[in-house]
């Protein structure tokens, strides 16, 4: 008993479509620790070829495995929780759900420009979108949250898939080596009317007509740190 305790469990279950129950092969998915109020994650493993995941020498807790997110992809889906105790566990199901996504075009403020403009397709803007009904538990917190990103094109242009439903912060930032342009944000559009607590969106929701208005960060301080009292 001892031994199989310090092995700890198997866990095994499948990724199936939710509308038609088929298996998903090949989908990135990962396992979540809560332990003492804080989490940690890994992912990195694939389904086989029949939606089949599995986790091994998992110790006695509180768990969820979850799909990562793709920001290429249409589909996603809600983390499922399990408890290990004293056994292994079999037959989990996490079924997959039609992802929202974003699409739009990121203005920069002084694009006629040519300096501020010509790098464009150097910046990334992400969207995190928070779940409509806040939550204190920890365990929640870390579910109830997705986020997914895209290069820009060359008109600006943009489209994030794999988004659950809430409120999407976006933020833009430059990509690359070298590349520090950081930009704030000025103005967040929807069809024309300003979105002052980020953009609405639904489960499944494909949300068009995003204007992203941003102003290229230029400012700098510069100062000294002085210790006293003793060494750093």
């Amino acid at each position: 008993i001892m031994s199989r305790a310090q092995t700890g469990f198997k866990v095994n279950g499948r990724i199936i479509d939710g509308e038609t129950g088929k298996p998903i092969p090949n989908i990135i998915y990962g396992i979540m620790h809560y332990l003492d109020g804080s989490s940690s994650g890994t992912s990195g493993s694939r389904s086989n070829a029949d939606g089949e995941f599995r986790f091994q020498n998992l110790l006695p807790g509180k768990y969820s495995v979850y799909v990562e997110s793709d920001p290429n992809s249409e589909i996603r889906a809600n983390p499922v929780r399990f408890e290990v105790t004293d056994s292994d566990l079999t037959g989990l199901v996490l079924k997959t759900i039609k992802a929202a996504s974003l699409s739009g075009v990121v203005v920069i403020e002084g694009s006629d420009e040519p300096s501020v403009s010509k790098n464009i397709t150097e910046l990334y803007v992400y969207a995190n979108v928070g779940a409509p009904a806040a939550t204190n538990d920890p365990q929640e917190m870390e579910e109830v949250h997705s986020s997914g990103g895209a290069l820009l094109k060359r008109d600006g242009s943009f489209r994030i898939s794999g988004l659950r439903g809430g409120t999407a912060r976006i933020h833009v930032a430059g990509v690359g080596r070298g590349n520090s342009r950081e930009m704030t944000l000025v103005r967040l559009e929807r069809d024309g009317i300003v979105q002052p607590d980020g953009i609405s969106i639904k489960d499944g929701e494909q949300v068009q007509g995003v204007r992203v208005v941003v102003r290229q960060l230029t400012g700098a301080i510069r100062g000294q740190v002085k210790i006293e009292g003793g060494e750093l």
